[in-house]
């Protein structure tokens, strides 16, 4: 039977596959904050925001990057509310967001 540790070569390739993929991830992520910040984002802006993150939140701590999981899961809750609430703030969420991309784009530098 295989190894599937934290550390098994075959985790090592998931956890490559889904960095290739977060920093194109992050780059989205930066373009709809540009949007956030600038008070242009539409409501499905803010949705494809939410949705990235929950992606990021679900796979990062299953492939060992918890910090980045638990950072992303806190950002999608606060979008999940603002847009239960008629989206409020955007400047609260383009902070939320941009707090989040700079923990994000060390992960981004180990792709």
């Amino acid at each position: 039977m295989n190894d599937l540790g934290p550390d098994s070569p075959a985790m090592q390739r998931v956890r490559a596959a889904f960095l290739r993929v977060h920093v194109d991830r992050h780059d989205r992520l930066e373009e709809l904050n540009l949007r956030l910040s600038s008070k242009r984002a539409t409501s499905e802006d803010v949705r494809e925001a939410e949705d990235i993150l929950h992606k990021i939140a679900g796979a990062a701590g299953t492939l060992g990057l918890r910090e980045l999981g638990d950072a992303a899961r806190d950002v999608e809750i606060l979008f999940l509310e603002a847009r239960e609430a008629g989206f409020g703030d955007a400047g609260t969420l383009s902070r939320a967001l941009e707090w989040f991309l700079n923990l994000s784009i060390t992960h981004c530098d180990a792709a």
